[in-house]
This record gives structure tokens, C-alpha cells and sequence, in this order.
């Protein structure tokens, strides 16, 4: 149901890609809380998860524009 419900607003032009997939997300944690299977200690552990995994991919984006700045001026100088 939740795939339909997803994939139908994006086919019929409800939302965008990146409201479908909110939706995903809170109908997900609605389930997870609905079913009983959504505790404290399973909320923390995917919070400091998806802390993790931001924060790698935070830092990647710092190398890259850090290097990009880097080979730019590189260029530049010549």
C-alpha cells in the first residue's frame, strides 16, 4: 500500500520525487509506530545512523570543493 501510495502520487502528478519520498518516510515511521516496532532505542540508533552517514557525506563534499577550488587556481596562475 505504501508503494502505491508513493509511486501513484509521483505517476499522477501529485508530488515531486522529493515529496513522494517524504511521504515514504512518514508513512514508514507511521507503520514502524502503528505495529509496535518503533522504541526509543531503535528511534536512537537510526537518528545517530543517519547523523553518521550526513555527516560522511558532508565531509566528502568539503574535500571536493576544497580540490576543486585547489585545481582551479592551479590553473589560473599559469
Amino acid at each position: 500500500m505504501l508503494i502505491v501510495t508513493v509511486l501513484g502520487s509521483i505517476i499522477t502528478g501529485l508530488a515531486t520525487p522529493t515529496e513522494a519520498a517524504a511521504l515514504g518516510a512518514f508513512g514508514t515511521t507511521l507503520l514502524a509506530v502503528l505495529s509496535r516496532k518503533l522504541t526509543w532505542t531503535a528511534l536512537s540508533k537510526v537518528i545517530y545512523e543517519t547523523r553518521t552517514v550526513t555527516a560522511t557525506i558532508l565531509f566528502v563534499l568539503i574535500g571536493a570543493t576544497f580540490f576543486h577550488s585547489f585545481s582551479t587556481r592551479q590553473t589560473e596562475t599559469i
